[in-house]
């Protein structure tokens, strides 16, 4: 934390692009990193904005996403893209993440841009997530009240 206010200075908010993908990171070291990121982010007297988190192909699962949401729900501005295909999540770590999103306390999503609304880009394919669609659904209805698209599959069976 004393680097970063040095490095960025107390009046700015430090902005990363965190790429820990094909680490082979457990759930408890996910919920380790998380945890001390969260503890990074409340020391920086201008806080700490994660624009891009890529945890893909490791070992993550709900233990991870619940952490995560917890972070999500503190940063003042929106996370921009989270990546955590092929990993361990479940139902719950679906739920807890994107329940952070769609009741974020400052109701930074979608974030705007000058262009429009841009919404936050969750890859969650390849996990353990039993009944998306239902889950999705339920997520819909208040008090979640979920907005979500999901991309189009192309030929192949890949988001075109």
């Amino acid at each position: 934390a004393a680097v970063l206010r040095r490095s960025v200075g107390p009046d700015r908010p430090a902005v990363l692009e965190l790429d820990l993908s094909e680490n082979d990171l457990t759930d408890t070291g996910g919920v380790d990193l998380l945890r001390r990121l969260t503890e990074v982010a409340s020391g920086h007297p201008a806080g700490l904005k994660v624009r891009i988190l890529k945890l893909f192909a490791n070992r993550l699962g709900d233990a991870s996403c619940e952490q995560l949401a917890r972070f999500i729900s503190l940063q003042g501005e929106a996370v921009d893209e989270v990546h955590l295909s092929h990993n361990c999540v479940g139902q719950r770590g679906l739920v807890a993440l994107l329940t952070a999103l769609a009741l974020h306390p400052s109701g930074t999503y979608p974030r705007q841009a000058a262009t429009g609304a841009c919404p936050c880009w969750v890859r969650l394919e390849h996990n353990e997530i039993e009944d998306v669609e239902g889950l999705l659904a339920a997520l819909q209805q208040p008090p979640t009240k979920l907005r979500f698209c999901l991309a189009p599959r192309g030929r192949d069976g890949g988001c075109a």
